[in-house]
């Protein structure tokens, strides 16, 4: 008997078919995008230089997290692929080419974020040197949790990520969809995906409010992107276990990168305050500072102008200044040539 209050886990017209768990997974990584983009604007950069910085870090995400499922599956997955088709069946099942298709089945969100944030800060530091890049990561990280929240939904279409039978009346307010949805093998089960994605956005809100704007002036750059790594590691490390063992992947290695994450966090943010009061003026580093002329630079948690020996200098006459900018000055210098042609032709 087919139950028409289950949702299907995508559409479209025979064999062509688009995922839901797709269309949450970009919905989500646009609405970070365009978080980002307005938050970098009110810093007083051209928000629409975030634009090559997502088509970067994006699809950096996405083969992060396919490597780190692959990686955590070696053993169900790598062994049994190989040997039972051979190795270039097994390679294009691993890349997500099968007999029907496309279809990359299997991601680590873990590798996903680690990989897409190394490679955007990374591209920010290569290629938008206008930019700090401490500051455009404490922008545009929180925009994260938002984009996960939004992508377990796709997890609800997939009937995923879930946890162990529950009484399903304490979710009843949510609909009858929501609880057929949710009784998978005839009981209903604990929607781990909604309670993360809520917990996702409490520490949107918490990473963009209350450390990017309240505390900002107390805290060195980069400790919103360091507190990320704490917050998702935390909280995949409490729900991980509470996750129905169908799903779990071997070992809780789950848990384990959850566990690397905080540590991770909690490193990072001490490193960022050795490096701001002793390894930055010890060792004369710059390497989150934004060059802005020979020998001058602007102090990445200070914005004081700076030397090579990181002391405090006078703002130079001669700024680098954005490209934008440059434009506007050329055009208000610019002489009206047709007016002159006219008037030599007169």
């Amino acid at each position: 008997m087919i139950n028409f209050l289950t949702l299907p886990e995508s559409f479209g017209i025979g064999s062509f078919q688009i995922a839901f768990y797709a269309i949450f997974i970009l919905a989500g990584a646009l609405c970070a995008l365009f978080i980002g983009m307005y938050r970098v604007k009110k810093l007083g950069y051209q928000a629409s230089r975030l634009e090559n910085l997502f088509l970067v870090a994006f699809p950096a995400g996405i083969i992060g997290a396919r490597l780190w499922y692959v990686i955590c599956t070696w053993k169900d997955y790598f062994l049994p692929v190989f040997e039972d088709e051979g190795f270039w069946v097994g390679l294009g099942n691993i890349i997500g080419i099968t007999s029907s298709g496309f279809k990359l089945a299997g991601l680590a969100i873990q590798g996903g974020v680690f990989l897409g944030i190394f490679v955007g800060i990374w591209f920010v530091m290569r290629f938008r040197k206008e930019m700090k890049p401490l500051d455009i990561a404490d922008c545009c990280i929180p925009g994260i949790l938002l984009a996960q929240a939004i992508g377990r939904f796709g997890n609800f279409f997939n009937r995923e990520v879930y946890g162990m039978p529950v009484d399903s009346k304490p979710w009843e307010w949510l609909g009858k969809v929501f609880v057929e949805q949710m009784t998978i093998h005839g009981q209903f089960r604990l929607p781990l995906f909604l309670i993360e994605g809520t917990i996702n956005v409490i520490g949107f809100l918490v990473l963009t409010f209350v450390l990017g704007y309240w505390l900002k002036k107390y805290l060195v750059p980069g400790t919103v992107v360091f507190s990320y790594f704490i917050w998702y590691g935390t909280v995949r490390a409490i729900l991980e276990p509470l996750r129905d063992p169908v799903d779990i992947m071997g070992d809780f290695i789950s848990v384990k990168t959850s566990i690397a994450f905080i540590i991770i966090g909690v490193v990072g943010i001490a490193f960022l305050y050795a490096y701001r009061y002793y390894l930055k003026k010890k060792f004369k580093l710059h390497w989150f500072d934004k060059k802005v002329a020979p020998n001058v630079y602007v102090d990445f948690a200070s914005d004081n102008y700076i030397d090579n020996d990181n002391n405090i200098i006078e703002k130079p006459e001669f700024v680098n200044v954005s490209e934008s900018k440059v434009e506007e000055k050329v055009e208000t210098i610019t002489p009206d040539v047709s007016n002159t042609e006219d008037k030599n032709g007169k």
